[in-house]
């Protein structure tokens, strides 16, 4: 049962974290130089896994 506990724990944790990296990436971050950049950096990651 504590196993299954701390798996939800560790995927809500993880789940979570992505989402606050996706709102700095595509929302407050967007209309700073910085958000520009790391969407261009994002964008060509996304090249090279193709």
């Amino acid at each position: 049962m504590l196993e299954k506990v701390i798996i939800v724990v560790v995927v809500a944790v993880v789940v979570l974290a992505a989402g606050v990296a996706w709102w700095f990436e595509n929302g407050s971050a967007s209309h700073n130089e910085g958000g520009h950049a790391a969407d261009v950096d994002s964008n060509e990651l996304t090249k090279l896994e193709k």
